[in-house]
């Protein structure tokens, strides 16, 4: 069974709610899917999430397809708010449910989700749905409230924690104790980006730190340069990714002075590409969600 999901394009969800035949056409690994006609509803929330919010996008409809044909599709509600946290939905097609693919596609979509920094993701399920309600479940969600949906009446609310964020309280013991440097000295180009990792693992607290690796000097490389150059290749590498409030951070410490890594630590775009789970993997957890 060989099953992918891959993220719609503003331009092809627009298409989709449009009724266009050709809604898939910017996007060939999905040319000629056929979108259920009893599921249109959700393409009306999330048009209407895309125009609130363009950067939304790559976040709010993705599509399953095994072996060629849609099997379901899942999504968020709105892009992560600034704690990293979303909410999603999701479906399978009629002809495909009872198969355990619907928790295949929720757990390869977390995995998606804590690739882009996500820390919780929550779903709301009507008391009603045991068998959404068991599969989320299985898979570590576990209910933290419930609301009342003007549509849909009374849901419980799951959560799943996907990533990490230090306690409030460990944070601020952090900042407030004396600090100590432990770190050997600067001296190639190799021990900046080591540092740059590892300052971007304990969080940057402040603009003033970003200003002290710009301005470290690594022999044979012009001042200046050295955090831009770093900072790139730590990016190429995926070993380091950079959000929209640390490009803030780094545009009022750079000014005009050095347009260079303003322009590097643009926030880059969320993958749309296909992501897919292998045959073996797919059979070790449909038959965890069938009991096999």
């Amino acid at each position: 069974m060989a099953l992918f999901l891959q993220a719609l394009t503003a331009e092809s969800l627009r298409a989709l709610h449009a009724g266009r035949d050709d809604w898939a056409s910017g996007q060939p690994g999905l040319a000629g899917l056929v979108w259920p006609e009893e599921d249109r509803r959700v393409l009306r929330y999330r048009i209407e999430a895309l125009e609130a919010d363009p950067a939304a996008a790559p976040y709010l409809l993705h599509v399953a397809v095994r072996d060629g044909a849609f099997v379901g599709r899942i999504g968020c509600h709105t892009r992560p708010d600034t704690e990293g946290r979303v909410e999603i939905g999701y479906a399978v097609a009629e002809a495909e449910r009872g198969r355990g693919l619907g928790g295949l596609i929720v757990e390869l979509f977390c995995f998606w989700l804590a690739g882009q920094g996500v820390i919780d993701v929550d779903a709301s399920v009507s008391p009603d749905n045991e068998q959404s309600l068991r599969l989320l479940r299985r898979r570590n969600f576990v209910e933290t409230g419930e609301h009342w949906d003007e549509e849909d009446g009374r849901e419980l609310i799951l959560t799943k924690r996907v990533g990490w964020r230090e306690p409030e309280e460990e944070k601020r013991r952090r900042l407030e104790a004396p600090r100590k440097s432990v770190a050997r000295p600067i001296r190639t180009f190799e021990d900046l980006k080591e540092r740059i990792l590892f300052r971007a693992w304990l969080g940057f607290e402040s603009v003033e730190e970003l200003g002290e690796l710009s301005e470290i000097e690594v022999p044979g490389i012009e001042a200046g340069e050295g955090l831009a150059r770093a900072v790139q290749e730590l990016l190429d590498d995926g070993l380091l990714r950079l959000y929209e409030d640390t490009f803030d951070a780094v545009r009022e410490l750079a000014g005009d002075e050095v347009p260079s890594v303003v322009d590097l630590l643009r926030m880059r775009p969320v993958p749309l590409a296909p992501y897919a789970v292998s045959s073996t993997e797919a059979g070790d957890l449909l038959a965890r969600d069938l009991d096999l």
